[in-house]
């Protein structure tokens, strides 16, 4: 551990005492999730109106370290958690597919931990019975790096080693095993990966290789396409999608981090190809010009989410006025639309998570007091969203979320019901464990 996060740390745990106050209507007041911790906290909400939380089990609770590493856990309409279902992964990711079904993606344990010997798992169910976890083949020293799933019933996951390779596998809809569909040769210096499907069941696989940004194209039908350079990124956060019309969208924030410092300023850039097309030159949404210690923008940095009608809204972390700010827009066909910025711009403020419906409505959360990834000295990161109801041309005004006194040093998760239109956010404290909220 850098000898700059000693005291930081230290000051953290004696400031993360949670409040006995109330959340701001019309945010439901969160509620704990017992026996979980918040390292990775996804949450999701199934075509039909299933809420769903992954969280990790809290070993310290089992009283041992055995046992399942994670648990699927449904929440009611308040975010109410139900009954847990343990899932043996860890480090998870969740999606939805089908009309009610989820998608569970992780590494297996080995000795307690995730090793070279560990490989990729995926468990296929509904929020009340997420299924087996099963391995995936020939993925031993393997960790997944993206999943996603559609309404049709398609599942796929893209995973990789610390170099070498990267494997998509595809399940149909309709079938009941996954089968590789592309095996991608990278270079040493590869990071990371992502996967989108698109309604008809094309996929878009994007990765960093290089310091270039790639795409490859799986139509419905399996036909794969070349390998595409889309852009430039060094220690990217891939957001890839596919709108309902098939056009190919990648949004990502690039910004190279040495121990903890900002080397370059940080960038959110943005690439798209119409359907049947190739890519477009890469296009800069901002730069985000700040620099120093702790002061590089935290995961995600931009989220990328379709909504219907060649629509995608997307949001980031930019900079404006000395501070950083959350600011969003939508992209029509490919289109920018003008920025709005959700966050006051006499404070510091980072991207947490963005969910959308086909509707238009969408909510953005981000945590306040963040100076890119540091708290800012003397404060405790607070948690917001902003709501745009459907057919809004604009978000609303910042809701407080989180308690009053709560310390929010992790990302949080959202996720929209696509029937009602309530809104789930699900936020990680230092020391109390997983925290959800609803918005009716």
């Amino acid at each position: 551990m850098s000898r700059r996060l000693i005291p930081l740390l230290t000051t953290l745990l004696l400031l993360a005492v949670p409040s006995a106050a109330v959340a701001a209507p019309p945010w439901s007041a969160p509620v704990n999730v017992p026996g979980v911790i918040g390292q990775a906290t996804p949450v999701a909400v199934t075509p039909s109106g299933a809420a769903v939380l992954l969280a990790q089990v809290s070993r310290t609770a089992l009283g041992s370290t055995g046992g399942p590493a994670s648990e699927v856990i449904p929440l009611g309409a308040d975010g109410t958690p139900g009954a847990p279902h343990p899932v043996a992964l860890a480090a998870g990711l969740l999606t939805t597919y089908a009309k009610g079904h989820i998608a569970v993606a992780g590494s297996t344990l080995v000795d307690g931990t995730i090793t070279d010997r560990s490989h990729a798992t995926v468990a296929l169910g509904t929020p009340s019975a997420p299924g087996t976890a099963r391995g995936l083949t020939e993925s031993t020293g393997q960790h997944v790096f993206g999943l996603a799933g559609n309404v049709r019933g398609d599942v796929a996951v893209v995973t990789g080693d610390a170099s070498h390779v990267r494997t998509l596998y595809l399940r149909r809809a309709g079938t009941t095993t996954f089968r590789v569909a592309l095996r991608i040769a990278v270079g040493s210096r590869a990071r990371g990966a992502a996967v989108a499907l698109g309604p008809k069941g094309d996929v878009l696989v994007v990765w960093e290789d290089n310091h270039h940004i790639l795409a490859r194209h799986l139509g419905p039908t399996g036909h794969a396409g070349a390998v595409h350079q889309i852009g430039d990124g060094i220690q990217s956060e891939l957001q890839p999608a596919i709108d309902d019309s098939g056009r190919l969208e990648v949004a990502w924030k690039t910004q190279r981090v040495s121990e903890g410092e900002s080397i370059e300023p940080a960038v959110i850039r943005f690439a798209t190809a119409a359907p049947g097309h190739g890519f477009g030159p890469q296009r800069t949404i901002e730069t985000v010009g700040a620099t120093g210690t702790g002061r590089y923008v935290s995961a995600p940095g931009v989220r990328l989410v379709p909504e219907s009608g060649g629509r995608m809204l997307l949001a980031w972390t930019g900079f404006q006025d000395g501070h950083f700010v959350v600011r969003a827009t939508d992209i029509t066909d490919g289109h920018r639309g003008t920025p709005q910025t959700l966050s006051p711009t006499t404070q510091d403020a980072v991207l947490g998570d963005a969910a959308a419906r086909a509707d238009g409505a969408a909510v953005v959360v981000w945590r306040s007091g963040v100076q890119g990834a540091d708290p800012v000295p003397g404060q405790l990161p607070t948690l917001y969203a902003s709501h745009r109801d459907p057919g809004a041309g604009a978000f609303g005004d910042p809701e407080q979320v989180s308690l009053p006194g709560d310390n929010v040093l992790l990302a949080p998760f959202a996720a929209l019901d696509p029937v009602t239109g309530r809104s789930f956010v699900a936020y990680p404290l230092l020391t109390s464990g997983v925290w959800v909220s609803a918005r009716p």
